[in-house]
């Protein structure tokens, strides 16, 4: 999955409204539940850095986290909004990350597995 420095910009900067021009930004499930949000984390430093750690983690209703969902799955993250209650913050090192947004449309990005057709075995030098 490719994103470009105009697909972030455009995320940093309307963060409300979805548009058809940008590509989604990606976050990653980081399987951290605090007040029934969980929480996933940009993969992207550009996203958050240096002047917007408030994009580095976004909180997810519980309730709304597909089944199945383990630590690490990506999702393409096209809406947030505004948490209806921001209560806290993730601290890392000496920097703290406040979890201000809410994730209000998500798309789970799906890995195919590989067969064992699709491998190439070296049998012999």
């Amino acid at each position: 999955e490719t994103i470009r420095l105009c697909d972030v910009q455009a995320f940093r900067n309307d963060l409300y409204t979805p548009s058809s021009c940008i590509r989604p930004v990606i976050y990653r499930y980081i399987d951290v539940i605090k007040n029934s949000i969980a929480l996933m984390e940009a993969i992207h430093f550009e996203l958050f850095m240096p002047d917007r750690p408030d994009l580095r983690f976004l909180g997810v209703q519980l309730t709304t986290v597909p089944l199945g969902t383990v630590e690490g799955d990506y999702f393409r993250v096209p809406v947030v909004d505004l948490l209806s209650n921001p209560s806290f913050a993730i601290r890392l090192v000496n920097k703290e990350f406040p979890v201000l947004w809410e994730v209000k449309r998500m798309e789970k990005i799906v890995r195919g597995l590989r067969t064992q057709s699709e491998l190439a075995y070296i049998v012999d030098r």
